[in-house]
């Protein structure tokens, strides 16, 4: 599995720097499943100016840019609200609608 965790890539490349390491996932590795860990992350709350605690929305940003870029795995606090933006996604995207 390759693991793509958003802080360690921002701190050290600079957080919005960041950016083309995120986009690099758009095309996984063949064979090798990709897990994003973006939630609640310091770089969210510093393009949002926003403590731990209020960054869902940023969060459920990047767990819906990683459902569009195919990636099957990410590593969140607020579970429910991360699914359904992944399943909607999903919907739109692939047509996945059950």
């Amino acid at each position: 599995m390759r693991h793509f965790d958003l802080a360690a890539a921002a701190e050290a490349a600079g957080y919005l720097e960041a950016r083309p390491a995120l986009a690099a996932l758009l095309v996984p590795e063949v064979g090798r499943p990709v897990m994003l860990g973006a939630s609640r992350k310091s770089t969210l709350g510093r393009v949002l100016d926003l403590p731990a605690d209020q960054r869902l929305e940023a969060t459920l940003a990047t767990t819906t840019l990683a459902a569009f870029a195919g990636i099957e795995l990410v590593r969140v606090h607020d579970v429910q609200a991360n699914v359904r933006a992944a399943r909607m996604t999903d919907a739109i995207v692939r047509g996945d609608v059950p």
